[in-house]
């Protein structure tokens, strides 16, 4: 009896090793095949049959793997233990924690006959398939649909009409009386001009007399008082329109890429943690600590005579 069940379980073990071994082989096949970015100029039809092609392999792998073992692929588990408290000695990952504590670097290196190796390459071509949609959009869009996203992108919006209007309208109750409110409105408003920058809704003044002048209350310093003939807030203003018309005959519009490309969660993370990096809380008090003790002047040496 003992006999009988150790071969059966020599003989499972062996047929999952192969099983293993030719889903491991199929994704290799799979992954230097589809695991590559397509071309630039690639189209929504062409990339809808790329992955069509690509899950119906991967679908005859799994289907033949599960037929050969009687189980789904492999899962990554996390089998490191991690600390609750000092009090309290070290616990492992039980049941779904194992499997939902992997860390992230792992997952993107999993072996080719895991469950996430096979999610990992479906994923990557499914990014490829929403923005060659996306792109195929971008380019049927008419001038009128950009013009009204332009509109609505605002950057800098400071000091914008509405403020004006209630700045002037304090101004007006504080200094004047009379039925002369409405015209003296009208000569202080013609001493404001909106910025000409397509993403910036800032009104600046173009003389240097002006009604917050007097008070000495112009906070503002991004806005730069102009003359008669500035058309722009401040010259960061003019930088960024100029670039905006370079956009305009490059790519038909004058927004940046990144306000109208999608960017994956994956690549946005990879980007964070480039420029983040994360430091225990003992190194973090060791900076400081030199920090402040290089900030403390020395007493000078006392000399002896």
């Amino acid at each position: 009896m003992n006999e009988s069940i150790a071969k059966l379980t020599l003989e499972r073990a062996v047929n999952e090793a192969q099983a293993r071994s030719i889903l491991n082989a199929t994704m290799l096949k799979l992954r230097t095949q589809y695991g590559y970015a397509p071309d630039k100029g690639v189209t929504p039809d062409e990339m809808t049959a790329r992955c069509e092609a690509l899950v119906e392999a991967v679908c005859g792998a799994v289907e033949d793997y599960v037929e050969a073992t009687g189980k789904a692929p492999d899962r990554m588990r996390n089998t490191a233990r991690y600390r609750v408290s000092k009090e309290f000695p070290k616990k492992k990952y039980e049941g779904l924690q194992a499997y939902a504590n992997v860390l992230d670097q792992r997952l993107k290196r999993a072996p080719l006959h895991t469950a996430e190796a096979i999610g990992n390459l479906l994923d990557f071509n499914a990014e490829y398939l929403v923005k060659a949609h996306e792109l195929d959009e971008i380019k049927r869009r008419s001038r009128k649909e950009w013009q009204r996203l332009e509109y609505e992108y605002v950057e800098r919006s400071d000091f914008n009409l509405r403020e004006l209007h209630h700045r002037l309208l304090e101004h007006m109750d504080e200094e004047v009386f009379g039925d002369s409110i409405a015209g003296e409105y009208r000569k202080e408003r013609r001493h404001w001009r909106k910025c000409r920058c397509y993403s910036c809704d800032n009104y600046f003044p173009m003389a240097k007399k002006h009604f917050m002048a007097k008070k000495r209350i112009w906070k503002f310093k991004s806005i730069d008082t102009g003359n008669k003939n500035s058309r722009y807030c401040s010259e960061k203003c003019q930088k960024a329109q100029e670039k905006a018309l370079l956009r305009l005959k490059s790519d038909g519009t004058l927004l940046p890429k990144h306000f109208y490309l999608s960017v994956s969660d994956e690549w946005a993370s990879d980007r964070y943690n480039s420029h983040n990096l994360p430091f225990a809380p003992e190194i973090l008090s060791g900076i400081s600590d030199k920090k402040s003790s290089k900030s403390v002047k020395k007493a000078p040496p006392k000399i002896q005579y």
